[in-house]
């Protein structure tokens, strides 16, 4: 992922989080395996963290991960979380991300 990609999500977050603050953002909460969603996140940012000789440790493919969320909100948060774990730790460093859940609760 090059720099302008990265600039791109960053302007894409603040836009998600201005239409939040104003009421203006349209969620449709649905199904969603979060599981799914992790691993797309860490598959789209594995040439970032490449480009910085880390390694994305991801534990927890379940597909019973089902949480009621909007799919892209939700992406967009994952997004986040791990890009700033990719930008933010050192050269070589692991960023890890894991997802368990149980009868009541999912956790990544």
């Amino acid at each position: 992922m090059n720099d302008r990609i990265i600039k791109c999500v960053k302007i894409e977050n603040l836009l998600l989080l201005a239409r939040s603050e104003t009421d203006r953002l349209t969620i449709k909460a649905e199904n969603v395996n979060l599981s799914h969603i992790a691993a797309e996140v860490v598959k789209d940012l594995s040439t970032l963290s490449a480009s910085k000789n880390q390694t994305i440790i991801f534990s927890g493919e379940n597909d019973e991960a089902i949480i009621s969320a909007d799919s892209p909100n939700i992406y967009v948060v994952i997004e986040n979380l791990l890009q700033n774990a990719i930008l933010y730790n050192n050269e070589y460093g692991k960023v890890k991300l894991s997802i368990t859940c149980d009868e009541k609760q999912v956790i990544l």
